[in-house]
């Protein structure tokens, strides 16, 4: 399932209008800000009930926005909020609250997590840290 669901955030994301580069995995090498960057985290299986099981597939998704040329104001109060709201609504919009894949319904919520500044080789940067989760039910 990660060898579906990794194109298919990769390709939500890439929809954000503000995004200038989206990458699947962790690297320090940015070639355009804003810069989104989503990465695989955690995977869980249950018993959902006694025919089928409900998985879980976690990713962090790192937003990052430079400050050098905006400042932190602007980057802050401004530019990071749109485009939080934008990827919200990106995964809203392009995966809907359920959908069918073959005979599994699943699911997915974006939880916000924390916003901070980092230093990396281009300079400062604001991070924001989301976390999609991503449920999937399916028969067994």
């Amino acid at each position: 399932m990660f060898q579906t669901f990794i194109p298919k955030i990769k390709t939500t994301l890439q929809s954000v209008t503000e995004i200038q580069e989206v990458k699947g995995y962790p690297t320090d090498k940015i070639g355009g800000y804003p810069c989104a960057i989503a990465i695989p985290t955690s995977f869980n299986n249950r018993y959902l009930t006694n025919a089928s099981n409900l998985k879980g597939f976690s990713f962090t998704i790192f937003l990052l926005v430079e400050m050098e040329q905006l400042g932190r104001q602007q980057a802050y109060e401004v530019v990071m909020p749109e485009l939080v709201d934008s990827v919200l609504t990106a995964f809203d919009n392009d995966w809907g609250f359920a959908s069918i894949l073959g005979s599994n319904r699943i699911w997915q919520v974006v939880d916000a997590g924390d916003w901070f500044v980092d230093n990396i080789d281009e300079g400062e940067v604001l991070v924001a840290e989301l976390t999609l989760t991503i449920n999937m039910s399916n028969d067994i």
